[in-house]
């Protein structure tokens, strides 16, 4: 179910709890038709952030992108220095993370990922409250473009000098 939907269409195709305080907001937490864990604001179109599950269920996040949404937008100037700094690793699980960890198949099944502590992006490494550290991944992504852009924008520049 996509954002931006209307608080009838998404009662009408799904299961949701609202959750109202008169002249703030308006939000909801339930199930879309099609089974997909859906939380965000009624009152706000588009600002709803959607949980489904792949294969084993491991949740996949969808957030707001909308530049509407943004301020303070600036581009990433250089990338390629820090992910060249990244230590890409292979790992298993210990039984630490609670009850994901209890999944046979996520304790025996191989991980890939990086150590927070060692990651050069600070910013996405944050402490939770159970003391761990954890990474935002998919915020990643962005890191992982630039690098691509500068590459090309270098062997563009060999190019036209030849």
């Amino acid at each position: 179910m996509a954002g931006g939907t209307t608080a009838t269409e998404r009662a009408q195709n799904g299961a949701f709890i609202p959750f109202h305080r008169p002249g703030i907001a308006a939000n909801y937490f339930g199930l879309s038709i099609s089974n997909d864990l859906r939380f965000g604001g009624w009152s706000n179109p588009g600002s709803s952030w959607g949980v489904w599950h792949e294969s084993y269920g491991v949740p996949v996040w969808q957030a707001p992108s909308d530049p509407k949404l943004k301020k303070g937008i600036r581009p990433i100037e250089s990338a390629l220095s820090l992910i060249l700094e990244a230590k890409p690793i292979s790992f298993e699980y210990k039984s630490l993370i609670g009850n994901w960890s209890d999944s046979e198949y996520q304790r025996k099944k191989i991980h890939y990922g990086f150590n927070a502590e060692d990651f050069p992006i600070s910013d996405l490494v944050n402490q939770k409250e159970n003391g761990f550290l954890g990474l935002d991944y998919l915020e990643i992504i962005p890191f992982l473009v630039r690098p691509i852009q500068e590459l090309v924008e270098e062997l563009d520049k060999l190019k036209a000098k030849s």
